[in-house]
């Protein structure tokens, strides 16, 4: 399998994220940082290079209490606890029991009641209702946690493992933390992204260093950050383009991995700074501040750190004096939720996941071109999906794997709501 830089889950992970937990989602921040941008194969508007397979006739979805983006593929917690997840699954991603590309909601674990779920890029894991943590996919780098190396299709339990709050996953690893705090992580571990001081991928998980009690996670592909209580900014992994908000120099990578300089073990990004919440990308970061102030570091080649240029830059703040209640990160675009519910996203654009309606990127927020009100977003490679008030999943951004969850593979510029396979 190529070692391609996708990103993991959608939503920032922390204490009480769950059923019911809107609200939560809603500050959460996400970060999948999926493989350096290659573009999609699909047609200038929304058009598509190979004919999209015959699907079955589509009906509105359900309503769903999360939405969360992974690299190429989305997942959904229905209100009843019924996991859904759709797009990308050539090594088993969306956990239905098959290997091909799902272009609407598929049911996964049925008669698991989940609570929390982090689509990644080689794989999936959640939470359910009862506290046991279950992955499927790909276990090359130890992703599924369960100490094997091969994969699964369907969902597997993870053993030894506390019972977790909340999941994130990165490209090739996750990580898990428990209510008292503890982040526990597993799978690849070629940039350190484990956070144990070393690079020694990890087939069972285990717990990052001791002594830093976290309420939030962020998973990019090769790069973790976490939260403490008192808002501080710990991260480690791969540091490319300086997201990680600190200089590095321990070398790292290669044998097919992105190589560069990274962090092996936690370390405070942002020293001078605390945040309610916080995204790690794939070259950038951002942050929100206690004054509901987006501030973003890092590589901005397409103005993704949203200042109004295209200049590489520390922490600065977004164009704007809107306030900001969440931010999420997909590869060189950002997309930030404001106070009273509006989307705006900047950066790339060149797949529509800037949802606003064209195809132009923007070095500053462009208003999403909905005019739903939102309650949580979550950014994947360059597609992104956001969740109502209405409790309605909607999407924008690159199709080219089904993660849109409409009945034909082709990209959107504007969102579009989630549909169904329509039942007999």
């Amino acid at each position: 399998m190529s070692d391609r830089t996708r990103s993991g889950s959608g939503v920032w992970h922390g204490k009480g994220a769950g059923i019911g937990a809107a609200l939560v989602l809603a500050l959460a921040l996400g970060c999948r940082q999926p493989r350096e941008h290659a573009p999609q194969q699909e047609g200038p508007s929304s058009g598509g290079s190979e004919a999209a397979p015959e699907v079955p006739p589509s009906q509105p979805a359900p309503p769903f209490v999360s939405i969360t983006a992974g690299s190429d593929g989305t997942c959904g917690i229905a209100a009843a606890g019924a996991l859904y997840c759709w797009g990308r699954n050539d090594l088993g991603q969306v956990g239905d029991g098959t290997s091909t590309d799902q272009l609407l909601p598929a049911a996964v674990g049925g008669g698991i009641a989940w609570k929390a779920v982090a689509p990644g890029g080689s794989h999936t894991c959640a939470l359910s209702t009862e506290g046991a943590t279950y992955c499927w996919g790909s276990s090359v780098f130890g992703e599924l946690g369960n100490d094997t190396v091969g994969g699964s299709a369907t969902p597997a339990r993870v053993g030894g493992v506390p019972a977790f709050i909340a999941i994130a996953s990165g490209e090739f690893h996750s990580c898990g933390l428990t209510a008292g705090g503890t982040l526990w992580c597993w799978g690849e571990n070629r940039h350190g992204e484990l956070g144990r001081g070393d690079t020694l991928r990890s087939h069972k998980p285990m717990a990052v260093t001791p002594g830093i009690t976290f309420r939030s996670m962020s998973l990019s592909a090769h790069s973790t950050c976490a939260l403490t209580t008192d808002g501080r900014l710990f991260c480690w992994g791969l540091n490319l383009g300086g997201a990680l908000g600190y200089v590095t120099s321990d070398s790292c990578g290669g044998n097919g991995a992105p190589e560069g300089t990274c962090g092996l073990s936690p370390k405070r990004g942002q020293p001078d700074m605390r945040f309610r919440h916080a995204v790690i990308g794939y070259h950038h970061a951002c942050g929100v501040t206690d004054t509901a102030t987006v501030l973003c570091w890092g590589e901005n080649g397409q103005g993704q750190l949203g200042n109004g240029t295209h200049d590489s830059a520390g922490p600065t703040p977004v164009v704007g004096d809107l306030k900001y209640v969440a931010v999420t990160g997909g590869e060189k675009f950002t997309c930030a939720l404001a106070a009273g519910g509006d989307v705006y996203c900047w950066g790339l654009n060149d797949d529509g996941q800037l949802g606003a309606g064209s195809g132009a990127d923007s070095p500053e927020p462009t208003a999403l071109a909905s005019a739903s009100k939102f309650i949580s977003i979550s950014a994947g490679h360059a597609h992104a999906c956001g969740l109502t008030t209405e409790h309605e999943a909607i999407c924008w951004g690159s199709n080219a794997h089904g993660q849109l969850g409409s009945v034909v593979k082709l990209r959107s510029f504007a969102p579009a709501a989630v549909v169904f396979p329509q039942t007999p």
